[in-house]
């Protein structure tokens, strides 16, 4: 049920699209506690970035899941961008990041809602 979107300016071939999305599921179903069988992701690599007035490599990554702990939204962040850094080498500078914990009645899968 959690959904990651990653939006970045660093240019992924398809083999490398691929490796990195295997990796990038596996690493917020670890960092979430979660299943990856359960773990949606979004990519856009290659997209037209302007991160303070700059144009070197640079990501947007929302995080939305059911039940996201405020007290752990530190240790995501750096860890998220850690990972976004040695995977695909964006600065943590140039990282913004979005968790958001959404209400399990207004979340659904499969035709029916979690609440």
């Amino acid at each position: 049920m959690p959904y990651v979107s990653i939006q970045t300016s660093r240019r992924l071939d398809e083999p490398g699209k691929e490796a990195f999305l295997k990796k990038t599921s596996a690493f917020f179903a670890e960092l979430l506690g979660k299943p990856e069988s359960s773990i949606m992701l979004y990519l856009e690599a290659d997209a037209d970035m302007l991160f303070a007035r700059g144009g070197d490599p640079a990501a947007f990554v929302a995080v939305k899941s059911i039940g996201l702990p405020r007290g752990e939204a530190p240790r995501y962040v750096k860890e998220i961008c850690s990972f976004l850094e040695s995977e695909i080498a964006v600065d943590p500078a140039r990282t913004y990041v979005e968790l958001s914990a959404i209400d399990r009645e207004l979340f659904g899968h499969n035709g029916n809602t979690f609440g």
